[in-house]
């Protein structure tokens, strides 16, 4: 009955168009959120770029057709287990790859980096160029969610996340760490038409899920998280009690009431509470670049902060690894007392990064990662595969 049911599902969102598709230099493959909005305005200065949602499938009768050679080939080429999860990944696949041919583009990019059937659509197409941007935090979590992915062309945030995911079984032609795409934009767009000062000693992304609170007692994981949010937050009240000098921020993650009377109840007017707005989505990241420190349990948030010269700090006292921030041990806190003492420690160097142990959080590309993703584009619907070959060469990590 479940193979049913995503059978069903599978073929509920493709769509038989009557027509032909107007030939493209660049697709873009992803899903409706804060990346499509940013990546589409970047690449639009060097192409006009069709967007493909994840999981709809748009083809003409001509296309629907052979998806099914396709699918074939890939089930026996690709020496696959057969099972249905496998077939499914095989049909996605051949759908996938069919929609891109109609487009007839030079280059496909996705910021969905760990996106299985865009890495294994990107492996059987050839005369195309494929790159992928990270969008997020990749811990143990996503690791077990997504095994042993082999990715193409992976821009990512740092060395860190190379050495993590090569040592958890993730393989990339090409790893391309250049700093957060978001970031970067961040700074070039927003910030530059303000000027951030540091404000806040400390700003806490939250990470409350109404979720957390209904399902804890059927969901072991849900449970732990929750239980780590509010740990964190008793650790930062203490912290603000007995030290009336430090100034905090929190931006919160959704738009509901109920977060937001949660940290008030819990702080007062100890800390200033930062509402999400649906209608503008940089409200985490100024907070961020107005703090010193930035905390959380373990958001992507935190492995950007330090592109916004903020100090990142995941807590995790659990001892489960699934909760941990992808970050050095030098930036993760596992009980209260490490979390007061990395807090002071790092008010103290906040002054001065440099003084920090922050080689693999950060890279030693100098060029914003916005503008390396729209160059990439450039290069990759020119009329010379080569000079985009060279181009991605002068990002590629050596792993020794």
């Amino acid at each position: 009955m479940r193979y049913f049911f995503k059978i069903k599902q599978l073929f509920s969102n493709i769509h038989i168009l009557n027509k032909r598709f107007p030939r493209t230099y660049c697709v873009v493959y992803g899903c409706d959120s804060i990346y499509k909005k940013s990546i589409l305005e970047v690449i639009s200065h060097v192409s006009t770029p069709v967007f493909i949602e994840a999981g709809y499938f748009y083809l003409n009768i001509y296309r629907f057709l052979l998806v099914f050679p396709t699918f074939i080939k890939i089930v026996f080429k690709s020496e696959m287990r057969w099972s249905f999860r496998s077939f499914s990944i095989a049909l996605k696949v051949a759908f996938l790859f069919q929609v891109i041919q109609s487009y007839k583009p030079r280059v496909v990019l996705t910021y969905l980096d760990n996106d299985s059937i865009f890495q294994f659509t990107a492996r059987i197409s050839s005369n195309i160029k494929f790159f992928c941007i990270q969008n997020g935090s990749r811990g143990i979590y996503d690791i077990e969610a997504v095994p042993n992915l082999n990715l193409v062309n992976f821009f990512c945030f740092n060395n860190y996340v190379i050495k993590f995911l090569s040592q958890s079984g993730y393989k990339a032609n090409r790893w391309l760490p250049i700093g957060s795409f978001m970031s970067s934009f961040f700074i070039k767009h927003i910030s530059e038409k303000s000027n951030f000062i540091k404000e806040f000693d400390i700003c806490l992304v939250s990470q409350w899920r109404l979720s957390f609170y209904l399902e804890s007692k059927n969901n072991p994981f849900f449970y732990s998280f929750k239980k780590m949010v509010d740990e964190l937050l008793d650790c930062l009240s203490t912290l603000l009690k007995l030290n009336a000098h430090i100034k905090a921020c929190i931006a919160l993650c959704s738009e509901d009431e109920r977060e937001y009377s949660l940290y008030k109840d819990k702080f007062l007017d100890r800390c200033l509470i930062l509402k999400k707005d649906k209608n503008y989505e940089w409200t985490s990241y100024e907070a961020i670049a107005k703090s010193k420190i930035t905390i959380s349990i373990n958001s992507t948030m935190l492995e950007e902060a330090l592109d916004l010269n903020s100090i990142p700090l995941g807590y995790n006292s659990s001892g489960d690894p699934l909760l941990n921030a992808s970050l050095p041990d030098l930036y993760l806190a596992n009980s209260k007392e490490q979390f007061t003492e990395k807090i002071h420690h790092n008010l103290l160097v906040s002054s001065n990064l440099d003084s920090l142990d922050i080689s693999d959080l950060k890279t030693s590309n100098t060029i914003p990662a916005y503008k390396v993703i729209q160059n990439a584009v450039k290069f990759g619907i020119g009329d010379s595969p080569q000079l985009f070959e060279e181009y991605l060469d002068q990002f590629s990590y050596c792993q020794k």
